[in-house]
């Protein structure tokens, strides 16, 4: 689970960010060490870190566990595809919340 916002300003940069991830741990997380990668960037800028494995620090907030539903590892990699996901999501139409266009393409 991940809910995502982005805040533009009118020159198409980010001001602003929250980025939460929910299924890794007990309970849902926000990715500040992400957040605060985020603002200052354009679109584009948006788009080529999408693009690429998230920052080693992206997750550290993450405390995913093994159980039945899937490892530990399975959830990592789950939360960084679908934070690079939303990034792309968000950047390819500035204004629009990823709760309203899920990553995922389910469109829930």
């Amino acid at each position: 689970m991940l809910g995502a916002m982005l805040r533009w300003d009118l020159q198409g940069r980010v001001v602003g960010c929250a980025l939460s991830v929910g299924a890794c741990g007990p309970a849902a997380v926000r990715l500040r060490e992400l957040e605060v990668q985020l603002p200052g960037l354009s679109a584009e800028q948006m788009l080529a870190l999408a693009g690429k494995p998230l920052p080693a620090d992206a997750l550290r907030a993450l405390a995913p566990i093994d159980d039945v539903r899937g490892t530990a590892v399975y959830r990592r990699d789950a939360a960084a595809t679908l934070v690079g996901r939303a990034l792309q999501a968000l950047a390819r139409r500035p204004g629009l919340s990823a709760r309203t266009a899920d990553p995922g393409g389910s469109g829930v």
